[in-house]
């Protein structure tokens, strides 16, 4: 549809296998996108609440504390990752960190300004220090968005798939046959 507002974007489609971890070495969470009216994150949340109904018994012998957390990760997990359904086509995962919350792990702190606007950024280190993480690990393909310049932003961005290590990086570029609308 459109990667980026009035400039010539790209949407970046990646191997989620490395956030399928089930250990905490990256200090961050992962997590599908729902994409779910307001009707239906209702009804799913009255599914939540008959489910605990049902297992009364069974969750009065789990920890408070547990319970509390996972429940906790569930809303949290909602906020972070829940769409319009009008998105669907999209199938976005999201990788999130909850600073002051999760321990930061390898992600690193700064602040830089994005679109006029300074703001704290965590990153995630893609150098392949951790087996799996590194840009040629992660990247699957990337989208170039309707613009003029298609072709040219596909080379370019092969290239720097090529340095980061990825072989053959051209085969990885797919260009959106949507028209420009000027």
């Amino acid at each position: 549809r459109n990667y980026s507002s009035g400039q010539a974007g790209v949407g970046i489609v990646i191997n989620t296998s490395m956030f399928a971890r089930t250990d905490d070495a990256l200090g961050v969470y992962s997590s599908p996108v729902t994409y779910l009216s307001d009707k239906a994150l209702e009804n799913s949340l009255m599914q939540v609440a008959q489910r605990i109904r049902v297992q009364a018994a069974f969750l009065s012998t789990v920890p408070r504390e547990a319970l509390i957390g996972h429940f906790f990760l569930l809303l949290r997990t909602i906020s972070h990752c829940s769409k319009h359904p009008g998105f669907k086509e999209e199938r976005e995962w999201r990788i999130f960190h909850t600073l002051g919350m999760d321990e930061p792990k390898i992600l690193k702190l700064t602040s830089e300004s994005l679109g006029g606007i300074p703001q704290r950024i965590l990153k995630l280190p893609l150098d392949g220090t951790i087996e799996g993480l590194s840009v040629s690990d992660l990247v699957d393909k990337i989208l170039i968005g309707p613009s003029q310049y298609q072709g040219v932003i596909g080379m370019a961005l092969a290239d720097e798939l090529d340095r980061a290590g990825k072989k053959e990086a051209y085969k990885n570029i797919r260009y959106s046959p949507i028209p420009l609308r000027t």
